[in-house]
């Protein structure tokens, strides 16, 4: 677009834009980095490489943020509303204190407050560069990308290696909010600059310590305390993938558009179901289960699977009203109940960690009310078949008896399998926690 050589390109631009959508921050950045025009024509043949450089490694770093593994292991915004962006690196350095002092802005706080700043880092770097010409100004532009670059390289060596990824994933996801992981990210990129590798993953593996160290194990209850559970659980499970031979990672992109919630590992008893076709596949589902094997074939069983079949076929009948069917079903779970627990001997506490896994709610609702032999064949049949549902490493491993040294069977849920079960995850809390203080 030509403008007249008097025209002000500024008053242009917002003309030309005025009732379209606003550039973002990154964009404005952006253009501020690479701005041509600030140099004289003779300077250009020196200058548009570097400027190349920068517009090069601005893309490397968005379509690298853009991978989702890569983006929510590190990312500090709400999953949910903001999607990968170089916004991130700007903030950092935008942040970085001996950057900010070389402005007018001593105290940056009122940037960013969204309501008063949309664009805060345009707003930092603009004032940074601002009366630089020249030479000077892309003196001043290479120290900002400079920074950029430092921290881009850090954020991707911690990527790159299996302990570091993993630890930092979960010290960012269990902080509770934007702000806190955004100064949580920015304590450990200031932490890395002036400590050894190994003093940093030492520093890491005292803060999650930190956060888990207060916990008593054995005091845990689903009914009083879910929120130390599930921080507890999520780290049993995150541990495991850092000792894993095949190398798997935990998939923090997956967790974090998850609603989660705490599964019991041998069912409490829950609302009866209400919808017909629902309550017959529930008890036929059960029917085939104790058919199986694993279930031998004595009188007991044989007489539990009469006794589903004499309910269902009651259940089946057209004129059979819903309170009527209610009440069949809730007999119906109570006889598969009585029927596992009687199996089982010594059962586990119901609400104890030892009887509580990590599973995704749509999950858990797909696992609701069934035992222990049943969940473990949904599970299978989830690994086996779904792509939209994520089941992770422990949970799997608690349903396999992975943990129980010499499983009787595979089931129930007993009262061994349940300690060994504990066992393991306290022996991961006293990997985190000091000595002095294993015993909870």
């Amino acid at each position: 677009y030509h403008i007249e050589d008097d025209s002000d390109p500024i008053d242009v631009f917002l003309r030309l834009n005025q009732g379209k959508i606003p550039l973002t921050d990154a964009e404005l950045t952006k253009a501020l980095f690479l701005q041509s025009d600030k140099y004289d024509a003779q300077l250009l043949p020196y200058v548009s490489p570097k400027l190349d450089l920068i517009a090069s490694e601005w893309y490397a770093y968005e379509q690298q943020l853009s991978v989702p593994k890569f983006w929510h292991f590190i990312s500090p915004y709400d999953a949910q509303s903001t999607p990968p962006s170089i916004r991130l690196l700007l903030e950092l350095a935008a942040r970085d204190r001996d950057l900010q002092s070389a402005t007018s802005y001593k105290d940056t706080t009122v940037l960013w407050d969204s309501k008063k700043y949309t664009h805060p880092c345009y707003t930092l770097f603009s004032d940074y560069l601002q009366g630089y010409s020249g030479e000077e100004r892309l003196k001043k532009v290479g120290e900002i990308w400079e920074c950029i670059y430092t921290i881009f390289g850090r954020i991707s060596e911690w990527y790159e290696d299996q302990e570091l990824y993993h630890h930092i994933g979960y010290l960012m996801c269990t902080e509770s909010s934007s702000s806190k992981r955004l100064a949580l990210l920015r304590k450990l990129l200031k932490q890395a600059k002036t400590c050894t590798a190994p003093e940093f993953k030492a520093s890491l593996r005292r803060e999650i310590g930190k956060k888990i160290e207060a916990i008593r194990l054995n005091e845990l209850s689903y009914e009083e305390r879910p929120a130390d559970i599930h921080r507890v659980l999520l780290l049993h499970n995150i541990h495991q993938h850092i000792f894993t031979s095949e190398q798997i990672r935990f998939p923090f992109d997956l967790y974090t558009k998850e609603k989660w919630s705490l599964e019991h590992i041998y069912a409490q008893q829950s609302e009866p179901l209400r919808n017909r076709e629902e309550q017959i596949g529930f008890i036929e589902e059960h029917i085939a289960t104790f058919r199986q094997d694993a279930f031998g074939d004595d009188k007991e069983t044989s007489s539990l699977i009469v006794r589903l079949e004499g309910i269902r076929s009651q259940i089946q009948e057209p004129k059979k009203e819903e309170s009527e069917r209610v009440s069949l079903f809730a007999k119906a779970l109570e006889l598969i109940t009585a029927f596992e627990v009687n199996q089982m001997g010594d059962t586990v506490p119901l609400h104890g960690l030892q009887n509580l896994c990590l599973l995704s709610r749509g999950v858990n609702s797909a696992l609701s009310n069934r035992t222990f032999a049943r969940k473990r064949e949904i599970m299978r049949e989830i690994v086996m078949t779904a792509t939209q549902e994520y089941i992770p490493m422990a949970t799997r491993r608690v349903f396999l008896k992975y943990y129980s040294a010499s499983p009787k069977d595979n089931a129930y849920w007993r009262r061994e399998d349940a300690e060994a079960y504990m066992e393991h995850i306290r022996s991961v809390w006293k990997h985190y926690t000091s000595p002095s203080k294993a015993n909870d």
